[in-house]
């Protein structure tokens, strides 16, 4: 992971894929198309993965969750139809402000500085060349009632990062 890395997934964790899902065809184009063409193989890891620090957004991983039954039909209909994440942009500034102060601490592996350089214009980006294979989609809240159930029927759990 990289300071855009890091970036990507605080950005995540505040605003969720609202900016894929507004372009609501080209983002169901391009899950089918990451759906049926070239996976990563699953992992053993769990297919939702909290990555928020409020413990409500999440990244859905598509192999792991293809390989426990989930459906390009039944995914497609949950992500389309899950409520807005509608963002604060105060939010974002503080997760960033809480991770350089993390950083100048030596908590994490990055340099204060380049962290606080996150608070310039920084929007959703791409993950830098070194991440690896990258292959979900967000779910805005896994506290949700309705995602509860959904995930429950899916036989998905989150988890903490």
């Amino acid at each position: 992971m990289t300071v855009p890395d890091l970036g990507k997934l605080l950005y995540q964790a505040v605003y969720g894929g609202d900016h894929w899902v507004r372009a609501r065809q080209a983002f169901v184009d391009a899950l089918r198309a990451e759906w049926e063409g070239a996976l990563p193989e699953p992992s053993t890891h769990e297919a939702v993965q909290i990555i928020d620090p409020a413990g409500r957004t999440a990244r859905l991983h598509l192999a792991e969750a293809r390989a426990r039954g989930l459906t390009l039909a039944a995914l497609t209909t949950f992500l389309v139809e899950q409520k807005a994440k509608n963002g604060d942009p105060r939010r974002w500034r503080e997760l960033v402000s809480g991770a350089a102060g993390l950083a100048a601490h030596g908590r994490i592996p990055f340099a204060h500085e380049q962290i606080r350089g996150l608070l310039k214009g920084f929007g959703p980006g791409h993950h830098s060349p070194g991440y690896g294979p990258a292959a979900y989609r967000l779910i805005h809240d896994v506290t949700d009632p309705r995602t509860v159930a959904w995930l429950a029927s899916n036989g998905l759990n989150p988890i903490a990062a």
